[in-house]
C-alpha cells in the first residue's frame, strides 16, 4: 500500500476514541476521562454539561437503573446499552475504590466526572487532552486531539451510516443546535468550501491549524483538495 501525506483535523475516529475511552477505564483506571470521552461520541453533549453531571442526574434512587439525560437544549437523550453498561461499571469501580482508599461510598449528588479527588474543570480536560497524543498516553494518535471534537466524532459517525439526507442534517442541526447544515458541517470539522473561495484561501484553510502526518487512515474525513 502507498502512503500518502494527508492533513488531519482534531477529532478522533470512532474506533480510536472507543478503543481509548475502554483503555482509560479499565487498564489505566481513569474511570472519569474514559466515560467522558465514551459519553462525548455516543451523545451530542457539551463537554461543559457533562462536567456538571452528579451520579444522581445518571442513576436512579437505588443506583441500579442507568437514566438518559437532558440537553441544555431540553433534549431528553437516551443511552444506548453500551454505554448504560461503561455508566454501570464506570460507577462499581469508582464506589470500589472510594471504598477501599477513603473508606467511604458515593453520594449521588457528587460529581460524577472526579479524577484524583478533584471535580473536574474545563481547563484539568483541556490540558489532558492536549497531552494525549504524547508518549505517557497515546502517541499513536499522531496528533492534538481538541476536546471539543467529542460531538464531532458522534456527528461523523452518523453521517458515515446514513449520509447527509436532509433528515439526517434535520436531526444534526436539531441535537448540535445548529441553524444550518453548514453549521453542522463547521461543529463536525469539515471544510465548508465555496465559489468565493479562491485556490489559495483553500490550501490555506486546510494547513491551518493542522498537524501534517504521513498516514493512512481510511475512516478520516477527507476534502475534495486533499
Amino acid at each position: 500500500m502507498i502512503k500518502k501525506e494527508i492533513h488531519l483535523p482534531p477529532v478522533m475516529s470512532w474506533d480510536e476514541a472507543n478503543n481509548i475511552a475502554n483503555n482509560l477505564v479499565y487498564d489505566k483506571g481513569e474511570y472519569s476521562l474514559g466515560l467522558l470521552i465514551m459519553m462525548g461520541i455516543h451523545i451530542p453533549t457539551l463537554v461543559s454539561e457533562m462536567l456538571r453531571l452528579t451520579w444522581g442526574d445518571l442513576l436512579d434512587s437505588k443506583q441500579s437503573v442507568v437514566k438518559g439525560i437532558t440537553n441544555n437544549k431540553g433534549i431528553f437523550i437516551t443511552f444506548n446499552e453500551e454505554l448504560r453498561e461503561l455508566i454501570s461499571n464506570v460507577f462499581q469501580l469508582t464506589f470500589t475504590y472510594n471504598l477501599r482508599e477513603h473508606k467511604r461510598s458515593i453520594g449521588m449528588d457528587e460529581p460524577v466526572m472526579v479524577r484524583n479527588g478533584v471535580a473536574q474543570h474545563p481547563t484539568h480536560i483541556n490540558r489532558f487532552f492536549a497531552n494525549l497524543h504524547k508518549d505517557k498516553w497515546y502517541p499513536e494518535l499522531g496528533r492534538p486531539i481538541e476536546v471539543s471534537s467529542l460531538r464531532a466524532t458522534f456527528g461523523r459517525r452518523v453521517i458515515d451510516q446514513y449520509g447527509q439526507s436532509p433528515e439526517v442534517m434535520t436531526f444534526l442541526k436539531k441535537l448540535l443546535g445548529q441553524p444550518s447544515a453548514n453549521g453542522v458541517r463547521k461543529v463536525l470539522y469539515y471544510d465548508i468550501l465555496t465559489d468565493k473561495l479562491t485556490i489559495e484561501d483553500v490550501f490555506s484553510n486546510l494547513h491551518k491549524e493542522r498537524e501534517t502526518i504521513i498516514e493512512v487512515d481510511k475512516t478520516v474525513h477527507r476534502g475534495k483538495f486533499l
